[in-house]
């Protein structure tokens, strides 16, 4: 499968100027406590926003269960990790750390809608975490493998087992059209930090 290699060779590079969209977020999630908390959850915001528009309707996504729809909303925040970092291998990991805060901070709340036990929620967010970061580490590997080979067989692979959760009744189609949805938003995403804007309008995906 090679229906978004072509995309991929567009979306990734070493290092990205600073300025434009990522340095509006470094600006944001700088100064005191109040402020970066406020604006990181901001970001959030975006991310959970467009997880939930129409766009999962070509693509398949259980719209009804959590995993899906968490590990949808975790995709998106991937995607903003791996345009992040590299532009900033300094200052990048520690403003995707302070949306991950916001995530974890509102993943408990979940949990507890769902009817999980108080003294359980501990457990189940620890679960989530390393559930959410395996996901993470399995779409770099499936990038990597993209950009040496040209070939999105492993990173497709990722989408259908933490999207999915492996369910056969998701057609190859299905999986591709998620994978070239995500590397758009990378690629907007990078095209943003491009364009030189004194904005602080964050509009994080497409």
């Amino acid at each position: 499968m090679r229906a978004v290699s072509r995309k991929l060779e567009r979306c990734l590079s070493p290092r990205l100027p600073r300025r434009g969209f990522l340095h509006r977020v470094a600006k944001w999630l700088e100064g005191p406590d109040e402020i970066r908390v406020g604006n990181a959850k901001k970001i959030l915001d975006s991310i959970e926003n467009h997880a939930k528009s129409n766009f999962k309707v070509g693509c398949g996504v259980n719209q009804e269960k959590f995993r899906p729809q968490f590990g949808l909303e975790m995709l998106h925040l991937w995607a903003l990790k791996i345009v992040m970092v590299p532009a900033d291998p300094d200052e990048g990991p520690k403003h995707f750390a302070e949306v991950c805060e916001q995530v974890w901070a509102r993943t408990e709340v979940r949990i507890y809608k769902e009817g999980i036990h108080s003294f359980l929620i501990s457990k189940n967010l620890k679960e989530i975490q390393q559930w959410t970061f395996g996901a993470m580490t399995a779409y770099d590997k499936g990038i990597i493998e993209m950009q040496a080979t040209g070939d999105n067989k492993e990173f497709v692979g990722s989408l259908w087992r933490n999207i999915y959760d492996c369910d056969v009744e998701i057609s190859p189609a299905q999986a591709v059209t998620l994978a070239d949805h995500i590397l758009t938003q990378i690629q907007d995403l990078q095209g943003q930090d491009k364009a030189e804007t004194n904005s602080l309008t964050l509009t994080l995906f497409l």
